[in-house]
């Protein structure tokens, strides 16, 4: 048997399928603070968070016709954030490889060019390029 409140989540996620704002901004102000918990678990500092919160209910305001009722909503909002920070998370470390990959490039640039060899030119090199980055 449904209670008043799942039947209200019902009423307001069929809303939100016809692309309803108030009903889309009343869900995300019920699950705000449980899915912030959820994505500040996965990124540490609220600034990530926020991102990761923000592209996860763009992601469930999209697919929630998709939503089939069965199960918990909450549940099922829940995968949706901890596969967005994922995402996010495997973004940021192929990122991180692309500029690794720059790096050890322009190092090996700098050191090919240079007079001095070993750990001096190398520190040197370094040097150069974090302040290049900066």
């Amino acid at each position: 048997m449904e209670t008043l409140i799942d039947i209200s989540q019902k009423q307001l996620i069929e809303k939100c399928c016809k692309n309803d704002r108030k009903s889309q901004a009343a869900l995300y102000k019920t699950h705000y603070q449980a899915m912030m918990k959820v994505c500040l678990r996965y990124s540490g500092n609220r600034e990530d968070a926020n991102e990761i919160l923000n592209s996860g209910f763009l992601k469930v305001f999209t697919s929630i016709s998709n939503y089939n009722f069965q199960g918990s909503f909450e549940g099922w909002m829940r995968k949706i954030m901890v596969n967005t920070a994922l995402d996010k998370i495997k973004s940021e470390q192929i990122q991180k490889q692309k500029l690794d990959y720059q790096r050890e490039d322009k190092l090996r640039k700098i050191l090919d060019r240079g007079k001095i060899k070993g750990r001096i030119a190398y520190d040197y090199a370094t040097d150069v390029i974090v302040a290049a980055e900066q």
